[in-house]
């Protein structure tokens, strides 16, 4: 019994130093996922939108306070739905950006996200994408049959 008695007291004092160590908390990491649909509208995605163009200055105007806001988040890093074949996700999309180019190029990346990292003299932004080349990554049709068969069920 006095044996017991020991390995739970040897036990008890581990563990309660361990909770008293000086060691600070991991700072917690914080995530904006932002959503737009193609402001060029290049007719690839499954629901195309009829829009204005964000070429005009009105929309520039607007897009440029969205980049404002986004900034007093302050990220660290940006990323954007693009494929990258270069080490650590870094995309060549955003090589040679200039503000000029806010006049001339509608893509979403170039409008928020580029704008967004030349505002805050970031030196990348990365590229990430749901596409894979070699497997059936997302199979939205098999998503979308299914969906259709059970709404028929359910009615």
């Amino acid at each position: 019994m006095r044996i017991l008695d020991n390995a739970c007291l040897a036990a008890f004092l581990s563990t309660n130093l361990l909770a008293q160590s000086p060691t600070p908390a991991p700072a917690r990491i914080q995530v904006m996922v932002l959503g737009t649909y193609h402001f060029d509208n290049p007719g690839q995605d499954l629901h195309n939108m009829k829009v204005d163009s964000v070429l005009t200055p009105a929309k520039q105007a607007k897009l440029a306070d969205v980049a404002s806001r986004l900034a007093k988040f302050n990220p660290t890093k940006i990323a954007v739905e693009v494929v990258s074949d270069r080490a650590g996700f870094v995309s060549n999309k955003f090589d040679g950006f200039a503000p000029e180019k806010l006049s001339k190029d509608p893509d979403e990346r170039t409008q928020i996200a580029f704008r967004l990292a030349h505002q805050l003299g970031q030196k990348s932004v990365y590229g990430i994408d749901e596409q894979s080349n070699t497997i059936d990554y997302f199979p939205f049709d098999k998503i979308d049959a299914y969906s259709k068969r059970s709404s028929k069920v359910l009615r």
